[in-house]
C-alpha cells in the first residue's frame, strides 16, 4: 500500500496549484521526496517530525550519496505535532502564514488521537492563506483487526472519512481515491484488504482526501464546494 500511497502524494504535489511554493511535511520520518521530486524545485519545503533521528539519517545517506536538495530550501524542524509549540517552530523557520501552503499528512492521522487531530487542523486552518490545500489518508475501522496492519500504534480510524475529523474545518474535500475494491493504480494491481471479524470478511477502506481552503467567495457557494457547511 505504501507505494501506492507515495504515488497519490506526488500526483497531488504535481497537480497543486502552481502559486503553491510552501510545502509542509508533517511527521515527514525518512521522506526523502525534497531531494528528487520535480514539482518540489523552487520551493520552500520544512519537514517537522517528532525527533531528530529521521533528518540526522536523510543527512547521512544523502551526504554519503553527494545528493542535494532539489528544492530552493529545505528546512528540518523537531516538534511533537500533539504537544510542542509546533506552529511558533515553524514561523521561526520561515513559513509565511500569508501564502498559500501544501500540508502532507500522509500516514499521520491515523496514529494520532482525535482530539489532538483536531487541534492539528485548527492550527493548520488558522495559518492556511485561501487556496492552500492539505492531503491525508485515513483507514477504516476493520485495519485494528487486520494482523498486517492492524498495530497498537494506531489510534484513529474513520469509514467515513468525507464526514470525518476533516470535515470540522470549513475546506473543500474530496477523495482523490479509495482502495476498498480491487483494481489498477498507476499500473500496480491492487487486491483490497480484508479482515476477519468472526466468520466474516470486512473489506478495509482506504482513503486518500485532498482538502483546499477555498477564497472567500468559494466558502459562500456551496456548489463550489460539495459538502461544505454554511
Amino acid at each position: 500500500m505504501a507505494a501506492i500511497r507515495t504515488r497519490y502524494v506526488n500526483e497531488a504535489l504535481a497537480h497543486r496549484d502552481a502559486t503553491i511554493h510552501q510545502i509542509v511535511f508533517l511527521g515527514a520520518g525518512l521522506d526523502t521526496r525534497a531531494y528528487y521530486l520535480e514539482s518540489l524545485r523552487d520551493c520552500h519545503v520544512l519537514e517537522i517530525d517528532q525527533g531528530s533521528q529521521p533528518f540526522d539519517r536523510k543527512r547521512e545517506v544523502m551526504k554519503a550519496e553527494q545528493v542535494l536538495p532539489i528544492t530552493k530550501k529545505l528546512d528540518y524542524i523537531v516538534a511533537h505535532l500533539a504537544e510542542d509549540d509546533w506552529d511558533s517552530k515553524l514561523r521561526g523557520h520561515g513559513f509565511d502564514p500569508r501564502v498559500a501552503t501544501f500540508w502532507v499528512m500522509e500516514g499521520l492521522l491515523p496514529y494520532m488521537e482525535r482530539s489532538a487531530i483536531w487541534t492539528l487542523l485548527d492550527t493548520i486552518d488558522a495559518m492556511s492563506a485561501p487556496g492552500s490545500t492539505l492531503w491525508a489518508d485515513m483507514a477504516g475501522q476493520a485495519i485494528f483487526t487486520f494482523a498486517d496492519m492492524g498495530d497498537r500504534a494506531m489510534k484513529h480510524s474513520e469509514d467515513d472519512p468525507m464526514r470525518g475529523v476533516l470535515s470540522q474545518i470549513p475546506w473543500c474535500l474530496k477523495l482523490q481515491a479509495s482502495l476498498v475494491n480491487a483494481g489498477t493504480h498507476f499500473g500496480r494491481s491492487w487486491p483490497p484488504l480484508a479482515s476477519t471479524d468472526g466468520k466474516r470478511s470486512v473489506p478495509i477502506p482506504i482513503s486518500f482526501l485532498i482538502g483546499q481552503k477555498p477564497v472567500p467567495t468559494e466558502a459562500r457557494e456551496k456548489d463550489v464546494c460539495p459538502g461544505l457547511e454554511a
